[in-house]
């Protein structure tokens, strides 16, 4: 049961939304999610459209599985600053780190998609899979910097913020 003096620590939506925290919560989410977006969608249905054999856009789809072994260097990566940008703090330098070698990645990606079925897939599915792994660590990222910048109260506002962006980016990437 919650009493009166809970609610009037608590700030409304409104006001939370308010503030720069917030926006950049609905940011980093959408920049979370524009990266799965062109792993599993955008690049399954160019690789349909190039008329690639459902086996081996099968076995590219699998990529996207490396978010499920985030897990395996997250302590890595909450543990520690990325080498070069410790000025920007732990979780900041992750976030600037992985993010600007996912906006290069992204870049170069489209030199490498096959222009017919019969060209080399492999670069094409070494980008994807440096994608996923960086995506993936910057995903930790966000979900470690959320945890450290909002109190337990809001905590479910910078969530469902991120999950917005998320949400957002996956229509627009797909």
């Amino acid at each position: 049961m919650t009493d009166q003096s809970d609610d009037v620590r608590r700030p409304s939506f409104l006001r939370a939304l308010a503030e720069p925290r917030c926006a950049a919560m609905a940011g980093l989410g959408f920049a979370s999610g524009l990266p799965f977006a062109i792993i599993t969608e955008t690049s399954t249905a160019r690789l349909a459209q190039l008329g690639v054999d459902r086996t081996t856009i099968g076995l590219l789809g699998a990529i996207s599985s490396v978010y499920a072994f985030k897990f395996l260097w997250a302590g890595f990566v909450d543990a520690r600053s990325v080498p070069g940008f410790a000025a920007f703090g732990r979780r900041r330098s992750w976030l600037i780190a992985t993010n600007a070698a996912l906006v290069v990645l992204v870049a170069l990606l489209a030199f490498f998609v096959p222009a017919t079925k019969t060209d080399a897939l492999m670069p094409f599915a070494a980008m994807l899979v440096a994608m996923s792994v960086l995506s993936a660590t910057f995903d930790l990222a966000v979900n470690a910097w959320t945890i450290e910048r909002f109190p337990r109260r809001e905590l479910g506002v910078g969530s469902s913020l991120s999950v917005t962006g998320y949400r957002i980016s996956r229509l627009v990437g797909g």
